[in-house]
């Protein structure tokens, strides 16, 4: 038996037995439940070893180092060893643009400004044609160009010297955060897809046979939720092959089995009445999915092919011929060789026209900022300018930037005031390395616990609060403790933010109302070209897709019950014209 999103399984059917509970289980269980204060500890201890290695290497701006750690933080090693890659990767190629930038152009500011513009604008654009953390990787090398130039500026003649000392902040952050994630950190993620993908395989176990008893309504929300699993769970799979290496290799027959699943999901859907066959073949399947063994896979195999034979005696065989086919391929493929030459590609199609609105929008923005520092003359300009690029890329790749910049303005202006008391009334009586670490950790730790939180305000605050705190303070050796200063540096970072909210309403802003009917116009445009394209996608790469799109259309407040139903119709109308030119031997089934 299943309920969504919680399993209700007999002992003795999981691929994870329950054991006694031990020691470990217990522990397990504790960081589970503190998810957020596990968050806060692992990312105070990176900071202190961050601290220390940037110090014994004597950089000039050792805070670089502990600022990365807030930056890539997380208690799973999957996903700050894969963020931290693509940081790094962004971060030699923003400083590499930014050095040759100052070197070209130092002496024609106007031609300069306007070339950071133009780069953090496409490089904004291309991040968001790429998913997971490869989406990070364009937008940093847009925002560390920025901030090496910025730093760099008043003495030209440093410019590698600034960008040599970023960037080895920068590697030892995220070597820092990945050692201490990689002894301490929960390494979930393989364990948590395996049994999402359990979890997926008992619902449609459960589901298909019964489609035909429930209302048009409870299917429509049931394929919605499954759309988001699934979805989610196919994205563990980067960060599992992180902690567990060749968890992909290992994991590929399951993925392979799920889209089995989903086949007879989508053969089940055109059918226009209820038939046995379909509680015959999940009966069938059953066995498969707890253990996909070689002698599983004949036995299997052997039932299918008996099941299939059987069809053309049947009265309605005629209206049997889509799973007929589908039996005939499935009975092919279900050997290891042919579950493992079935590859399971990526999606496809980048959305293009919102990278170039991304693209325009951020240079429009980044030129804005350049103007309204020069017009002004602000002192604290050049960090009003780093703050409104960086917040201007990340927000690019956000489901709703507006509300996600007005929440982000906040954290900042909660992690101003915690800093100015840990810097003008704490750290003033630190002395030396281990007293300065302890304020920063009384301050931090109460913030970034609220990772934990279910409010997303509150998410928000706990992730962004120990990196804007640590920007704020920028803690060293020799500390100037200057309030007039700090309050200069935190209202430009607070204006900042502030800044690209007003950009995100105003200039090419994302209209709720009307995203849905682009996507859903996207949508169609795709699955129609399932019919005419030279090289049609795999059915795989088709449905995470268009999953990925009616996950966009559920998160868009603006969307409508009738676009979700019109986008679960697209999906069918898409799968429906891959399995014809399937049928006709063009196109591979994977």
């Amino acid at each position: 038996m299943l309920v969504w999103g919680r399993k209700m399984i007999p002992s003795g059917t999981t691929h994870f037995p329950a054991l006694p509970r031990s020691f470990f289980e217990r522990m397990d269980a504790w960081r589970l439940r503190w998810h957020g204060l596990e968050f806060a500890i692992l990312g105070m201890l990176a900071t202190a070893l961050a601290f220390y290695v940037a110090t014994l290497f004597h950089l000039k701006t050792p805070y670089t180092a502990a600022i990365t750690v807030w930056v890539v933080v997380n208690t799973k090693p999957g996903h700050v060893i894969s963020k931290s890659f693509y940081r790094v990767i962004g971060t030699l190629i923003g400083g590499s643009f930014a050095i040759f930038l100052i070197q070209a152009f130092a002496s024609q500011p106007v031609f300069l400004f306007s070339l950071l513009a133009l780069w953090m604008g496409v490089c904004t654009g291309i991040g968001t044609l790429f998913r997971h953390f490869r989406a990070y990787a364009g937008q940093l090398s847009g925002y560390t160009a920025a901030f090496i130039l910025l730093a760099a500026l008043p003495h030209p003649d440093q410019a590698l010297h600034v960008a040599l000392d970023r960037m080895a902040g920068i590697v030892i952050g995220v070597l820092s955060m990945s050692a201490v994630v990689a002894l301490l950190g929960r390494r979930r993620s393989a364990r948590e897809m395996e049994e999402s993908l359990k979890r997926i395989h008992r619902h449609l176990l459960e589901a298909i046979p019964r489609r035909w008893d429930l209302p048009a309504e409870e299917i429509a929300q049931r394929r919605l939720r499954l759309s988001r699993e699934y979805t989610a769970t196919e994205a563990l799979l980067e960060y599992a092959d992180v902690e567990s290496p060749g968890f992909r290799r290992r994991i590929h027959r399951l993925r392979v089995l799920t889209n089995l699943l989903l086949d007879v999901l989508d053969a089940s859907r055109e059918a226009r009445q209820a038939h046995g066959i379909f509680t015959e073949i999940t009966t069938t399947l059953e066995p498969l999915f707890d253990s996909p063994s070689e002698k599983q896979l004949a036995i299997t195999s052997a039932r299918l092919e008996e099941l299939r034979t059987r069809i053309p005696e049947m009265e309605d065989a005629p209206a049997l011929q889509a799973e007929e086919k589908l039996l005939s391929r499935w009975v092919k493929q279900l050997t290891p060789a042919g579950l493992d030459a079935i590859i399971l590609r990526d999606p496809l199609y980048p959305d293009v026209p919102a990278a170039a609105r991304h693209c325009v929008r951020t240079t429009l923005a980044t030129l804005l900022a350049c103007g309204l520092w020069k017009l002004t003359g602000w002192e604290a300009g050049p960090v009003f300018l780093m703050q409104s690029a960086a917040s201007c890329a990340l927000a690019a790749t956000m489901d709703r930037p507006s509300k996600s910049l007005a929440m982000m303005s906040l954290s900042v202006l909660v992690a101003s005031v915690a800093g100015y008391f840990c810097k003008f009334v704490l750290l003033p009586h630190a002395n030396g390395y281990a007293e300065m670490l302890l304020c920063l950790f009384v301050v931090i730790l109460p913030l970034a616990s609220l990772v934990g939180s279910k409010r997303p305000t509150l998410k928000v605050i706990g992730t962004t609060s120990g990196l804007f705190l640590l920007v704020l303070i920028q803690p060293g050796s020799h500390m100037v403790y200057h309030q007039a200063h700090y309050v200069s540096f935190a209202l430009a970072c607070i204006l900042g933010t502030l800044f690209n909210f007003l950009i995100f309403s105003l200039i090419l802003p994302t209209i709720p109302a009307r995203e849905g009917a682009r996507l859903l116009e996207r949508l169609e445009k795709i699955a129609q070209g399932n019919a005419t394209r030279q090289r049609p996608p795999s059915l795989h790469t088709w449905r995470m897709t268009a999953q990925d799109l009616l996950l966009q259309l559920q998160k868009n407040p603006g969307t409508t019950p009738a676009e979700l139903e019109e986008g679960l119709r697209l999906m069918d109308l898409g799968t429906r014209l891959l399995n014809a030119r399937e049928t006709n031997g063009n196109i591979h089934p994977g």
